[in-house]
């Protein structure tokens, strides 16, 4: 199927997870290799598709260094704001640490999952609020929307988005105004259970 179709990130994508079910993991890395190769330059979506899976891949089984090896590679040839999105998307929905499960019941190990995905998810959200913050709205929106439902720290939104002058842009007060939509609608139905003795 790829010789007839060898711009197609899906084919390309599901030869990877073939690869991945039965435990090929160097085999799916080389045709993320590939995939990326040969897909023809002006198909930009699916060679940004083909990259996104490879993080995924990465993110899952590899390690930090192989996470951002594919991350910087994928940068370089890829809009870079949107390469940032996808890798703090990855790291949010992220379920898996590599940890090893004789060391942590599944309960830490679960745990100390979703602390690091969140943190790792945290800095790039700061890296991106310094490169792109000033020209990209959805930016803040995101992070705000990150720290107040993935992180579960929307107290944050508000120093962050608002300390050091730079952030009071245009940008920042509409992240900052959905934000306290947030906490608005937060602290309504608080105070709804608390009245239900809930």
């Amino acid at each position: 199927l790829l010789l007839g179709q060898p711009d197609s990130s899906q084919l390309w994508i599901e030869y990877m997870a073939f690869q991945m079910k039965v435990s090929e993991l160097a085999k799916a890395r080389e045709v993320a290799e590939r995939a990326v190769k040969t897909i023809n330059i002006r198909e930009e979506t699916e060679k940004l598709n083909v990259w996104v899976a490879y993080l995924n891949l990465e993110v899952a089984y590899g390690t930090e260094e192989t996470v951002d090896d594919v991350f910087k590679r994928a940068s370089g040839v890829n809009d870079e704001q949107e390469v940032h999105e996808r890798l703090a998307s990855i790291y949010i929905h992220a379920k898996k640490l590599k940890v090893r499960a004789h060391s942590f019941s599944q309960a830490t190990q679960n745990r100390c999952t979703n602390h690091m995905n969140s943190q790792e998810a945290d800095n790039l959200y700061e890296t991106m609020l310094k490169k792109f913050g000033s020209k990209s709205p959805a930016v803040w929106t995101n992070y705000a929307h990150f720290l107040h439902t993935t992180a579960g720290e929307p107290e944050r939104g508000g120093d962050d988005c608002l300390g050091g002058g730079e952030c009071l842009a245009s940008a920042a007060r509409a992240a900052a105004s959905t934000f306290g939509d947030w906490n608005i609608r937060d602290r309504q139905v608080c105070a709804v259970s608390v009245a239900l003795g809930r």
